[in-house]
């Protein structure tokens, strides 16, 4: 154990010391002077910026990264239309009471719909699986025994449509909420 503490201290003495005598140290009268050198040859600025003039200052062909942005991506296009000038802003469709009112009443619609086949496929199934208990030929019985199987997974399809539209109806006043909609647009 001593042999090994004495050689890895050892080791870090001689590194120093290599170090120290071969290493190159850092000089900074020089480096301050390359750095006063680097900044005259900058070419400089005829405007100055100032916490007053930040958001007033235009300087032509000239392009900043300190530009400050007004919305969430609400960037003008300067292919389009005049530099400097923003777009007309185009509508959202989701913003209007249209939508909203269309959108309630599409879901609506198609719940009915869905309500109407839930009740005539379950009406059949009903019936089937009355004449499958009273029906005595083994073929036929087999055969329906298949169509009520097809028609039970059917009608299970249909009722999970209805369950997802149903709770997609019923989360239509957050979802409008959220998207800043007045409330009286979807009831």
């Amino acid at each position: 154990m001593k042999i090994v503490s004495i050689f890895i201290i050892s080791f870090f003495l001689f590194n120093s010391v290599a170090y120290s005598v071969f290493g190159e140290s850092v000089d900074l009268v020089t480096l301050k002077k390359k750095e006063e050198e680097r900044r005259k040859k900058i070419k400089k600025s005829k405007y100055k910026v100032t916490n007053n003039n930040l958001n007033t200052l235009k300087i032509p062909e000239k392009k900043y990264g300190f530009v400050q942005l007004t919305g969430y991506f609400d960037f003008p296009d300067e292919k389009e239309g005049e530099p400097g000038k923003t777009p007309p802003k185009k509508e959202d469709p989701k913003k209007k009471r249209k939508y909203w009112q269309e959108l309630k009443i599409r879901l609506e619609n198609e719940i009915g719909v869905l309500r109407k086949k839930v009740n005539e496929d379950q009406l059949r199934l009903n019936q089937m699986v009355t004449n499958h208990i009273s029906m005595n030929l083994p073929l036929q019985k087999i055969d329906l025994k298949n169509r009520i199987d097809k028609l039970s997974a059917s009608l299970d399809q249909t009722k999970s449509k209805l369950k997802n539209l149903q709770s997609e109806l019923d989360s239509l006043p957050e979802k409008a909420r959220k998207a800043g909609i007045p409330s009286g647009w979807v009831r």
